[in-house]
């Protein structure tokens, strides 16, 4: 829970129920600002669909180009430049077979985000 107090700063207030006792940390606003920032962009970066169903297919397991294609109904070409966007955001990472490249969901950040939406909106039956 964050209390703006003065113009510069938040105040955040956890409680801890072990010591029964309250904390309150001062959270400088400009780390509460590049904190939202980062998380602004990350959002943006996993706002599109096609995105997003290729990140789910490789929290699953690793994928080539053509797996993925098959499995989300878009051409390898459009798949090919998601990847390479969110390889170039740091949020998958690739390995060669041969002539096959076969990519993954990094952890961090990303990972974390995908995995919640995963359980949330497909869940098992």
């Amino acid at each position: 829970m964050y209390f703006s107090i003065f113009k510069n700063s938040y105040i955040q207030l956890s409680l801890h129920q072990h010591l029964g006792e309250i904390k309150v940390e001062q959270m400088d606003l400009s780390r509460m600002q590049e904190s939202a920032q980062r998380a602004s962009e990350m959002m943006k970066l996993l706002g599109h669909p096609h995105r997003l169903m290729i990140l789910c297919e490789l929290k699953i397991e690793e994928r080539s180009v053509g797996d993925l294609s098959n499995s989300i109904g878009i051409s390898q070409s459009l798949v090919s430049q998601h990847l390479a966007r969110m390889r170039h955001e740091n949020v998958v990472t690739s390995r060669r077979d041969a002539q096959v490249v076969y990519y993954s969901l990094k952890d961090g950040e990303a990972a974390t985000i995908i995995s919640t939406l995963y359980d949330i909106y497909c869940p098992k039956d």
